[in-house]
């Protein structure tokens, strides 16, 4: 099915449907969160397997609670407040949380990440990351490519059996787009 032809619900139908146990809004609401949940549960596992693992875990916890949540800033708060717990308790409950706590303790000075920033960087990073889905396909394809998994002109021109000349040229019109709608 292409994402187009999917529907999506207003914010207000949504979460009378999540309440309903529809298994389309839990979807929609995992395919909303799920990556900038687990960009926050690694911030505190340093294990982008586990965090993902954690994610699955809160969303199994949401389903079995849907019905609590009346509005978005609810389901946020308790999405991001659940993945915070739930990483504490894996981190308390692994074999290696007093090696992983000391890591964590040493890589931020003995504070607790600054909550809310790292939420919001989770979401901003959220929302790049569908901007950059929503752009044309193969521009789309190159910019994710070249930025987020790094890859050089060259290596995404061999890659796609394009010219380097047309990498840079869909590049700089992917990062032009993007421009205009996230500013």
């Amino acid at each position: 099915m292409h994402a187009n032809k999917l529907k999506y619900w207003s914010e207000s139908d949504l979460f009378v449907k999540l309440g309903e146990g529809n298994e389309r809004a839990f979807g929609q609401v995992f395919k909303q969160y799920f990556s900038s949940l687990c960009y926050f549960a690694n911030k505190y596992v340093f294990d982008v397997q586990e965090a993902e693992d954690i994610v699955e875990e809160v969303f199994e916890k949401l389903w079995k609670c849907n019905h609590h949540i009346s509005c978005s800033e609810h389901l946020r708060s308790y999405l991001y407040m659940v993945t915070k717990r739930t990483c504490m308790d894996h981190l308390s409950k692994n074999n290696h949380a007093k090696e992983r706590q000391l890591n964590f303790a040493m890589r931020i000075g003995d504070q607790e990440p600054d909550f809310i920033y790292e939420m919001i960087r989770a979401e901003v990073l959220r929302d790049i990351y569908l901007e950059i889905n929503g752009l044309p396909e193969q521009c789309s394809r190159i910019v994710s490519m070249s930025y987020i998994e790094g890859l050089r002109n060259e290596e995404i021109a061999e890659k796609l059996g394009l010219s380097v000349q047309t990498v840079k040229n869909q590049k700089t019109r992917g990062v032009s787009i993007l421009r205009g709608r996230l500013v």
